[in-house]
């Protein structure tokens, strides 16, 4: 056999239609031998793919330094004869067998990958089954350009009259294919004005053709059929259809139908709604405004847009001109949102009327909030638990739902202003003009900053965001609880927010969060008595009659001082389940969407749309609680008796006085938030390295005075400093060599300038290390005299310095003055301590910068000016870290480990700040996220979505993955203090930390699932409560005719069905799921509801 050519066959038995591939690998003799190769080769036969791997090993030759450019890899050569024999076992191919090397030299693998049904994913193709089938598909869309199945025998398909090829045959785009002559289509379409005909005349359907044009006079009154008295006039009318702008001709009714009924009163009969009511010539259908008022709410199309959509519609070259009726459609949208909200809050049910309307009246509310008289059973202020019949609120502001300032804007006074989630206006206003000019003053961290920020980027606007005041555990917006800011999120508006939304409140207790709820409840009281009387809550003794509990939200808490995190975290709250307190940032994520139309309109459409975005959202997350509250009870459940677990093992180990001591100091902080804070670390932090190197020049003096030391030594520290701010000149020369931000040019001078004033300072160095350090000038020498000349002399931030960290312990007795020893000790410690410092400051910088890019930064330019800032402070983060390596290392070369044990290793993962991470966070995540995927409401998700993963950010989750305690604070926030106290004391109060949240983590979800239990009942109660009220409302006698006060009472009637109905569903729901018990033992006697209307 040749070598330089190895065969390889492959068959298998034949079957029909089989095509057999088969063929020869070569290499090429100029390669050489290795110590093994690996080919592979794929054979098809019919649908079968067989796949070949084999390793061939080889004998073990030199290899060339340079192998030739040409030697590819062996080449497939076909055949044409096909195997000789039937087992395809029998020709397992030998691939690339080189001289000498046998058979069983070879590594064969056969893998045999059948054809079959695979799993099929989203990911896939989805166009690959529709593709082979277009051009049939082509075909049959052009088929309905003609005739059809009517090409051959053209015919009426009601009278049957033929016409020649079809001339004068008529098609409707909205009835069927069908064919109609022109009698029988004005006939057809007497009841159906709207629909589009065609025309076909011989070569093709002529679409200019209208209903009109073939003499239909649409009847009002009469649905389109005669009417005994038409008045004689034909009046011509543009109606607006849900899928294109007709042009008709129309004629009122004289008859008694019509005889006592206007011209506008006979369209809205007609479910024609008038654009004017004077002598309306533009009507729009009541379906289209349905189908408009709903796009408006889940695909936020604006008046423009659809407008031009039904202009373009049959008329995309405009060779019809297009009827202009963008503002009337603008007019009858507004009206029928209003009248949709007007008729859900029962206002046509009740002898007040539109103008009878209370404020907030017409809201949605949420139907498992507390509302006294509604939802609540009759004893319920007796009883024990009372955390479960708490009100949870929400605020936060929006900075993206601006609204600009025109100086020809008209006067638009919104519809029914204040009657919804809205504020009422006029009194929002009138109470903001006595705070022109008030500044609020924080004494937090970084929210100064935040408060400069918001009055940015208010130039030209009106308005520069809303704030909101929302349901915290379900995100349903509060009635009178959104209103506008404008400049900034200042307190008289956020004050008057609060105080409408829970006006008529008769809850005894409310839990508020809000971001910067540490400094806005203060003085809060005081503020209350500039709100209007009106809005202001009952007062008992000078004071709400409310308790109001102010918290932070979970994750913006992280940004706060750690002192004000512990104190206002709802994490540490009595009663406060475990929501997260973010709802209104997953409101703002849907509401967002809408921010670019609302920026352009007037203050009237403006309020319309957010009140009729509000009700949709409302009603959306009270349906979506069925689902909701079933699985968060499942959630809480599991996690309240693995959170149970978890506290009875930490108990278990420890000592039962500590722990009575735990729980005494854990239950008074409870009562009174003066006393320590069981939640916070008692740890110091150490001295500075500015405070160690005053009081080290203070010793040495103090020993000089007392002659214990020579006058020499006085220097050892001053020595050591400069030795240390040579290290930290390298690093930032190093530093500097890196930044890619300057040109090449200034950075190689900027650089070339350090270096130079460094080795000015070196020299000035090595003067005095020749007395303090002797051995480390000889050790420098001998190292320049080992350097190859030919290489050059190292840079300034790669020259060793020379410390005694540097040396060993044999050369630190020997050659260094004596002490000098300690005092790096002491700077190396101090160095260690200021460097964690600084990190943990800069920490809470970037935390702040990230939050504060995240939630208000839009636009290019504001958005890269944020990134630079980011990057700069993560450089610095990464020096500060560089430093405190490189002290820490220097001083466990000094010390053993054993001595500071506190300053463990710093990995980038470390440096994190999430230090409140809880073990539960998942679950917490996932019970808050229910509200936001039941609503099914897609909104902009530009600041919401994660980014892509930093290197930073991988090595924080690499480090999470590798420490079994990942759930736990970073180690850099308590190391402070080691070194400066017992270490008994220190791991003493880092259990009872750890103690203290794990029992808080308990009672919460304990009571978690008390509140969830009660949610449901109250949601049951309050659609019970709901369809009685509604069945009330059936028998008002409103005085109007009989025809009237049937529509008053059927839908009535239906909207009490429609409560029974969904009563229904959720009951059958939790029966068969989590809240089974609970409806056995709450509902075994349902309570009996009131008649009264919900208060608001």
């Amino acid at each position: 056999m040749d070598f330089s050519t190895r065969a390889a066959h492959a068959k298998r038995s034949k079957k029909a239609g089989d095509e057999i591939f088969s063929g020869s690998y070569t290499r090429k003799k100029s390669k050489p031998a290795n110590d093994s190769h690996v080919s592979h080769g794929t054979i098809f036969s019919g649908s079968t793919r067989l796949t070949q791997h084999s390793e061939i090993v080889l004998p073990v030759t030199k290899r060339r330094r340079i192998q030739p450019d040409e030697d590819n890899d062996c080449t497939w050569e076909p055949t044409v004869a096909h195997p000789p024999t039937d087992a395809f076992e029998d020709y397992i191919p030998y691939f690339l067998m080189g001289e000498g090397v046998s058979c069983e030299d070879q590594v064969v693998e056969l893998v045999d990958v059948r054809s079959g049904k695979r799993k099929r994913y989203a990911s896939d193709d989805s166009m690959s089954c529709w593709r082979p089938h277009a051009q049939e598909f082509l075909h049959e869309l052009l088929r309905h350009e003609a005739l059809g199945y009517d090409h051959v025998n053209s015919e009426c398909a009601t009278c049957k009259v033929s016409a020649p090829d079809g001339v004068g045959l008529f098609k409707c785009e909205d009835c069927g294919v069908y064919l109609q002559c022109q009698s029988c289509c004005v006939e057809r379409h007497a009841v159906a004005p709207t629909h589009r005909v065609m025309c076909w005349n011989g070569m093709y359907w002529d679409k200019s053709t209208t209903l009109t044009d073939l003499g239909l006079v649409y009847q009002i009154g009469h649905g389109g059929l005669p009417c005994p008295a038409p008045r004689a006039f034909v009046y011509p009318m543009t109606v607006i259809a849900p899928t294109h702008i007709c042009r008709l001709k129309v004629r009122y009714c004289a008859c008694s139908r019509g005889l006592l009924a206007s011209n506008v009163q006979q369209l809205l009969r007609e479910q024609w709604y008038p654009a004017t009511v004077l002598e309306p010539s533009t009507c729009a259908l009541f379906s289209t405004l349905d189908h408009f008022a709903l796009l408006t709410v889940v695909a936020n199309t604006n008046v423009r847009d659809f407008v031009t959509s039904l202009q373009c519609s049959g008329n995309g070259l405009r060779l019809v001109n297009p009827a202009e009726c963008y503002r009337a459609f603008g007019v009858m949208s507004r009206q029928w949102t209003f009248l949709h909200r007007m008729k859900r809050a029962g206002r046509a049910h009740d002898a007040r009327g539109i103008a009878g309307t209370l404020p907030g009246e017409a809201a949605v509310r949420c139907w498992a909030c507390p509302q006294d008289g509604v939802n609540m059973p009759a004893t319920w202020r007796n009883d024990e638990t009372q955390y479960i019949h708490k009100l949870f609120l929400s605020m936060d502001a929006n900075f993206r739902l601006k609204n600009r300032f025109r100086k020809n804007a008209r006067v638009d006074a919104p519809l029914g202003g204040g009657s919804g989630c809205v504020v009422e206006p006029q009194v929002f206003k009138e109470h903001l003009r006595g705070y022109v000019n008030e500044e609020d003053i924080s004494t937090c961290i970084s929210f100064a900053a935040l408060m400069e920020k918001d009055t940015k980027m208010t130039t030209g606007c009106r308005v520069s965001g809303c704030g909101a005041c929302s349901c915290t555990r379900h995100e349903t917006l509060r009635p009178n609880g959104l209103g506008d800011l404008q400049k900034g999120e200042r307190y008289a508006n956020m004050d008057f927010i609060f105080w409408s939304a829970i006006k008529g409140e008769q809850v005894a207790n409310v839990m508020l969060t809000y971001d910067i709820g540490c400094q806005w409840k203060k003085n809060l009281m005081s503020r209350l008595a500039k709100i209007p009387t009106n809005i202001q809550p009952q007062m008992r003794d000078g004071k709400p009659i409310l308790d109001i509990d102010v918290r932070l939200p979970v994750w913006h808490g992280n940004v706060h001082e750690i002192a004000c995190r512990t104190a206002n975290s709802m994490r540490y709250a009595r009663g406060a389940g475990k929501p997260d307190g973010e709802g209104p940032e997953r409101i703002w994520a849907a509401m967002n969407s809408m921010a670019t139309a609302t920026k352009e309109m007037g203050e009237g459409v403006r309020d319309g749309v957010i009140e009729g975005w509000s009700a949709h959202h409302n009603m959306g997350k009270n349906v979506g609680l069925r689902n909701n509250l079933d699985h968060r009870l499942t959630i809480a459940q599991a996690q309240r008796v693995q959170r149970r677990d978890e506290l009875r093992d930490i108990e278990c180990a420890l000592d039962e006085t500590t722990l009575e001591t735990w729980r005494e100091m854990y239950e008074g902080y409870e009562g009174n938030n003066a006393l320590p804070n069981p939640f916070m670390p008692q740890v110091s932090d150490g001295p500075s390295e500015q405070s160690v190197r005053a009081q080290l020049v203070r010793d040495e003096a103090q020993d000089v005075r007392l002659g214990k030391t020579p006058m020499r030594a006085t220097a050892k520290a001053t020595f050591v400093v400069l030795g240390l701010q040579l290290e930290e000149l390298q690093q930032r020369i190093a530093s500097m060599a890196r930044d890619i931000s300057l040109t090449a040019l200034n950075r190689d001078r900027k650089v070339q300038e350090q270096r130079i004033a460094w080795f000015k300072r070196l020299g000035r160095y090595r003067v005095l290390q020749e007395h303090f350090m002797p051995v480390a000038v000889a050790k420098a020498l001998a190292s320049e005299q080992l350097r190859d000349p030919d290489i050059p002399p190292a840079d300034a931030e790669h020259v060793k310095v020379w410390l005694p960290s540097d040396l060993t312990q044999q050369e630190r007795d020997e050659g260094c003055v004596e002490g000098l020893f300690e005092v790096e000790v002491r700077l190396r410690v101090a160095q260690c301590i200021d460097a964690l410092k600084a990190i943990r400051d800069r920490l809470h910088a970037r935390r702040f910068l990230i939050n504060e890019r995240n939630a208000h930064i839009v636009g290019q330019r504001d958005s890269t000016r944020a990134r630079n800032i980011i990057a700069r402070l993560d450089e610095r983060l990464a020096r500060l870290a560089d430093k405190y390596r490189a002290a820490r290392a220097a001083l466990f070369r000094l010390v053993p480990y054993s001595e500071y044990p506190a300053f463990k290793e710093l990995k980038d993962g470390d440096l994190t700040i999430d230090d409140d991470r809880e073990a539960d966070g998942a679950s917490t995540q996932q019970l808050n996220g229910q509200g936001a995927r039941a609503s099914r409401v897609i909104g902009s998700a530009r600041k919401t979505d994660a980014p892509p993963l930093t290197a930073h950010d991988r090595a924080i989750a690499s480090v999470r993955a590798a420490d079994s305690r990942r759930n736990l604070t970073s180690w850099i926030w308590t190391a402070l203090g080691g070194p400066q106290q017992d270490d008994e004391a220190q791991v003493h109060d880092a259990v009872r930390v750890e103690w203290a949240k794990a029992r808080a983590r308990s009672e919460r979800w304990d009571e978690e699932v008390n509140i969830l239990k009660e949610e449901m009942c109250r949601v049951l109660r309050f659609l019970q409560w709901q369809e009685t009220w509604w069945g009330v409302r059936a028998a008002f006698e409103a005085d109007l005719d009989p025809a009237g006060r049937a529509g008053i009472q059927a839908y009535a009637l239906r909207q009490a069905h429609l409560m029974r109905a969904v009563r229904t569903m959720f009951h059958v729901t939790w029966s068969t799921g989590s809240g089974k018990a609970v409806l056995a033992h709450h509902f075994a006697q349902p309570d009996k509801p009131s008649n009264e209307q919900p208060s608001v």
